[in-house]
């Protein structure tokens, strides 16, 4: 059965004028095993209300679509697209668009990579699903990506920059190997105060954490203004937790579906 993750990804395509497939065409140097850009999903139980959580911050947004069978909407932080989708399903997922599909997916099946081909009814490959030791949602989309919303970012936007996805693992060793098949290249590694990998590859920042507190998820950010963002935080009515880790502070939020949201104080004041 089709992930739920990967519906309303493909039901987008089909709004923005259908995707396009060039099995003779091989990947340029600047293109990614995995596609030309990158997407994070987002469950919701309701597109109307989580979106005014994502207006507070003063995310962008780009495109909504609320008259059909499962609404959806365009977000974005000025680095990053972001869906929000109105079914569940893990969340953040991952989505990588890219023209080719059928040549990209033959490169990663012969790295290893266990890879479930969706058809359309032609019976066409036009999208993918990765499974993987991460356990996020990993979806391959074949599609121009002229033809993408590009990111936008509001003169205002309460966050700061994004920083990556964290991402914790059961076993480092085994998601390293997995996300370097896919094409993701090694920032950096460090083992202390716990196993972590930095991870990047089209504009998008993985941030694989072993054996840290983080039971799931998030989405991090950071900034340099900490009296600034805690005010628009509160103005915004959101309820955050501001905890030192590893010597560093960070605020904690949620958002009305459990995302986790982590945004690091880059410059910090002296402890009270």
């Amino acid at each position: 059965m089709r992930p739920l993750y990967l519906q309303i990804p493909i039901i987008f395509c089909l709004f923005m004028l259908g995707c396009t497939s060039e099995e003779n065409i091989e990947r340029s140097q600047d293109s990614a095993l995995i596609g030309d850009v990158a997407q994070i999903s987002l469950s919701c139980t309701d597109v109307e209300k989580s979106l005014e959580f994502y207006k507070k911050l003063n995310y962008s947004i780009l495109e909504v679509r609320l008259d059909v069978q499962t609404p959806w909407a365009f977000l974005s932080d000025g680095s990053q697209l972001f869906m929000l989708s109105q079914n569940e399903f893990p969340s953040p997922a991952l989505t990588f668009y890219g023209k080719s599909l059928p040549v990209r997916l033959k490169k990663l099946q012969a790295l290893g990579l266990d890879i479930e081909p969706i058809l359309d009814q032609k019976g066409q490959l036009k999208s993918a699903v990765v499974n993987n030791p991460t356990e996020i949602g990993i979806t391959l989309i074949d599609f121009d990506t002229n033809l993408l919303l590009k990111p936008v970012r509001h003169p205002d936007f309460t966050l700061g920059n994004f920083a990556a996805i964290k991402i914790p693992v059961s076993d480092l060793n085994e998601a390293l190997i997995f996300w370097k098949k896919m094409d993701f290249k090694t920032l950096t590694m460090e083992d202390v105060p716990y196993s972590q990998v930095l991870h990047e590859q089209i504009k998008l920042q993985l941030h694989l954490l072993q054996g840290s507190t983080f039971a799931r998820a998030a989405l991090c950010y950071t900034h340099q203004n900490e009296e600034n963002v805690i005010i628009n935080l509160k103005n915004a009515q959101i309820d955050f937790e501001k905890v030192l880790i590893d010597q560093r502070f960070w605020l904690f939020f949620e958002s009305p579906d459990k995302q986790l949201f982590m945004i690091e104080l880059v410059t910090q004041p002296n402890k009270e």
